[in-house]
């Protein structure tokens, strides 16, 4: 499944109203989301998606949109394959 769906599903499933979500949805124009809602979101993706985001890639500055999550979850994931000696796509 592509990453970016998984990520929407599971913005969907958390969030208490009805919003279209898109990669270039904002967490915070858009959603409403502060730092600690978003977080918690992003534990769920974690548990989900079977992977740790380092805390330090975590700013307001570089994670707005759901595009970039997905760039965040892609790069996680390729460091955890190459670990293992694998890669994800």
């Amino acid at each position: 499944m592509d990453i970016v769906k998984q990520i929407i599903d599971v913005f969907e499933a958390s969030m208490k109203k009805n919003i279209q979500i898109s990669a270039g949805t904002n967490f915070r124009t858009d959603l409403g989301l502060d730092s600690l809602k978003l977080m918690g979101i992003m534990l769920k993706l974690e548990q989900n998606l079977d992977v740790e985001f380092p805390l330090d890639d975590i700013t307001p500055e570089n994670l707005n949109t759901i595009s970039d999550l997905a760039e965040l979850v892609t790069t996680a994931l390729n460091a955890q394959c190459t670990e293992i000696g694998g890669r994800h796509d």
